[in-house]
């Protein structure tokens, strides 16, 4: 599961092999999506240098984002996961480590359980126990994380 906000752009990897992309997407909200064509994109790629880089940047941020996240899911226990799973999900998506997490609107228990493994009453268990320690709020199909540091903090296990 991740998170795309408006202005960002999806679907690098099948401009480039040709291949259908390898996920697909929900909009839990009224949004707009603009399309262009592999051939439109190359094209842009192969004129300005500058613009390729721009646009490979946040593909190259997720790759790195999707390796950590496998090792994470391979060592460490679900508590710490579903902590920086929090934290990751409410930033950009694009693996930025800094600045505000913004409140997960939409996501359900059941979908945070399978982004990290585990079933939704499990999850429900973790997040009743962070928000007793005060690192989130609960909310109908809403979480806010409350304390940012100490969040994640938790979830590297210290």
């Amino acid at each position: 599961m991740g998170v795309i906000h408006p202005g960002e752009w999806v679907g690098y990897l099948s401009c480039l092999d040709g291949l259908p992309h390898a996920y697909s997407g929900i909009a839990r909200y009224g949004a707009r999506t603009l399309s262009l064509a592999p051939a439109d994109v190359a094209r842009i790629f192969e004129r300005d240098v500058a613009t390729y880089r721009l646009l490979l940047a946040p593909e190259l941020a997720a790759e790195r984002k999707l390796a950590q996240f496998i090792i994470e899911g391979m060592g460490l226990p679900l508590v710490q996961r579903v902590a920086a799973r929090l934290c990751d999900l409410g930033r950009w998506p694009y693996g930025e480590d800094a600045g505000p997490v913004s409140p997960l609107d939409h996501i359900s228990q059941e979908e945070l359980a399978m982004s990290v493994g585990a079933t939704r009453p499990r999850i429900n268990e973790i997040l009743r126990d962070l928000a007793s320690r005060g690192m989130v709020e609960l909310g109908y199909g809403r979480i806010v994380v409350r304390d940012v540091a100490a969040l994640e903090q938790f979830a590297r296990g210290e």
